[in-house]
This record gives C-alpha cells, structure tokens and sequence, in this order.
C-alpha cells in the first residue's frame, strides 16, 4: 500500500487492526454513465430552445402588455426553467461520477471492509467481515469491475426479510478485492 493511502486510512484503523488489501476505485469505471447523454443532449437542446423562444416572443414586442398571451409568455418561461436546470444536471453527472470515482478507496482489514469516499466530507462506511453473507462480483473481461457485500440478513419490524448491501465500484482487480475479502473472513472463523 503506498504512504498516501496509508496516512488516510490510519487514523480509521482500530487498535490491533491492520490492512491486509487496499484498491482505489478507478474513473474510468465512470465513463458508462455518459449513456446518459443520449437522452440529456435532445433534452436540453429542446429546453433550451424553448427558452429561448418564448422569451424571443415575449421580449420582441409580438404581444401588446396587458394582454393574455403577454402573461401565458412569462409562465411558459418560469416553467422551463426547471427543465433547462434539469438538462444541464444530466449533462455533468457523468462528470460528477467519476470525480466521485476518482476519490473513492476500499480497504479490507483484518476485522472489516471499509469503503472510504474522500472530498470535501468524508464518508467511511464499515462492513464487519463476520456479517457478510455473500459478496456479488461483476467484472469487464480485463478483470475491472464492482463487488456487492450482502451483509446477514435480518426480519424488519413487520417481519420482512432484509438484506443490505454495500458496493465497492470500479476496482481495476475486483476479483483479488473479493479474494483478499473471503481469505480474511475464513481466518476469522
């Protein structure tokens, strides 16, 4: 593990606990969300244009004040908005996506699977290694891919079987993460 994971996750570590297997999600991984854009380009570029139209309409004069296609102009403008919004959003979440990507690590210690999103908050998700169930591996054929934990199932208050899961995305050796996973966990016990 080099020294910059190691100084991000040491003050995380638990006495006597140790890291036996570090991987950094990958950006790349992200770049199937730019599906995305075969809806948002058409989306925005109607939105946008509608836009620009109506207030093209409203602003050239085409309407004299006071009257009722003046008003109906500015509410089909103010109801745009949203989708104009909307169609940008789409437009830079594959972008957003793998710069959360790019800052997401995954460490399996000798008690847990931590799943370590760094930026401007921190979020550490734990999974200790007695409670997973299962784990799901999904991998492209040069061996990148997610994992699904399945950690043990419980009954909900209506008596409901409830599993959760936790997703480790985009690692380059998805299948030597689960290995290092389910070696630690039979050394458990």
């Amino acid at each position: 593990m080099d020294q910059n994971l190691q100084q991000l996750i040491s003050p995380e570590l638990r006495p006597g606990e140790g890291v036996t297997y570090s991987a950094r999600a990958i950006p790349s991984h992200g770049l199937k969300a730019f599906g995305i854009w075969l809806f948002a380009i058409p989306w925005t570029v109607f939105s946008v244009a509608w836009e620009l139209g109506v207030t093209a309409m409203f602003w050239s004069g085409a309407t004299k004040p006071g009257e009722p296609f003046q008003w109906m102009g500015v509410v089909m403008a103010i109801f745009g908005i949203p989708f104009v919004v909307i169609g940008f959003g789409m437009l830079g979440s594959p972008f957003w996506i793998m710069r959360q990507l790019g800052n997401r690590f995954y460490f399996v210690t000798n008690q847990r699977v931590i799943l370590f999103q760094d930026g401007r908050k921190r979020e550490i998700q734990s999974v200790p290694l007695d409670l997973i169930a299962e784990t799901i591996r999904r991998e492209d054929r040069k061996g990148a891919g997610d994992l699904v934990i399945g950690i043990k199932t419980r009954r909900d208050s209506d008596g409901d079987k409830v599993t959760e899961e936790r997703k480790v995305e985009g690692v380059l050796n998805v299948k030597a993460f689960e290995e290092a996973v389910l070696s630690v966990q039979r050394r458990m016990g």
